[in-house]
């Protein structure tokens, strides 16, 4: 089985090192073959645990695979904004890289501790989702900026993005259940994009809005994020635009 290879592998060859498996399959990830993507997407799926577990069991440093699978969770989620499958071929590519997304959040799930994993896939996923990036000339962590790829996405991506991310926020908030805060901050998230002047990450935070609250396994009875028709800022679009609307209209 898996886990009886990568331990013959570990043995044979001294120096190998897991998190180095992982990154060389995800350089497969944006390959012009189709074959190539569904094999590496399937692969994913069916080592990423695993590893894991082996590299855990064999002492190798908890950060390094840590940081290997959060570099492997944004290489798998920027597929949902940039790829170039054929249209015959979407759907199989998609499905596998489905199943790939949810194992790779299962295994950093089984890392995480009650601690709020400042700095790294929560962070940089939710920056990722919304296209946005960190701005370099401030030490601040939390001032951004907007992307220069904020347009390049279609709705489609967004919308298919929306629940991936969906799924990872729910799997944190049920891993982490010591820090309720952790609903609170999705929800201000998405309140502070719908209120983006960009109308791209206000079209994004009301998908993301949906796809958490239309999430079969989200726990509704103890989330803090409510559904669409709950939250005073989404219904009010109903009656009045959104800032980023009423903007780009008075640019006019």
């Amino acid at each position: 089985d898996c886990a009886s290879f990568l331990c013959s592998l570990r043995e044979a060859h001294s120096s190998f090192s897991y998190d180095s498996l992982l990154h060389k399959l995800s350089e497969f990830i944006d390959h012009d073959s189709a074959h190539v993507n569904i094999s590496t997407f399937h692969a994913l799926s069916l080592i990423v645990e695993p590893i894991v577990k082996a590299a855990v069991g064999n002492g190798q440093n908890e950060d390094d695979i840590n940081m290997s699978i959060c570099k492997l969770l944004s290489r798998v989620f920027e597929t949902y904004f940039t790829n170039t499958w054929a249209h015959n071929e979407t759907d199989e590519i998609s499905r596998v890289r489905d199943i790939a997304w949810k194992k790779t959040i299962e295994a950093l799930a089984s890392l995480l501790t009650q601690e709020f994993p400042e700095n790294t896939a929560f962070v940089s996923l939710t920056l990722q989702y919304f296209r946005a990036s960190r701005d370099s000339s401030s030490t601040s962590p939390v001032k951004i900026a907007a992307g220069t790829t904020v347009r390049d996405a279609t709705f489609d991506s967004h919308r298919k993005a929306s629940y991936a991310l969906a799924l990872f926020y729910e799997k944190l908030c049920s891993v982490l259940q010591m820090l309720p805060n952790l609903q609170n901050i999705i929800a201000v998230i998405i309140e502070t994009m719908l209120q983006s002047p960009w109308v791209d990450q206000c079209e994004a935070a009301c998908l993301l809005q949906v796809a958490i609250s239309s999430n079969a396994n989200w726990d509704k009875n103890n989330s803090r994020i409510p559904s669409p028709f709950e939250c005073d800022l989404l219904t009010s679009y109903l009656t009045i635009s959104p800032i980023s609307i009423l903007l780009k209209e008075h640019s006019k």
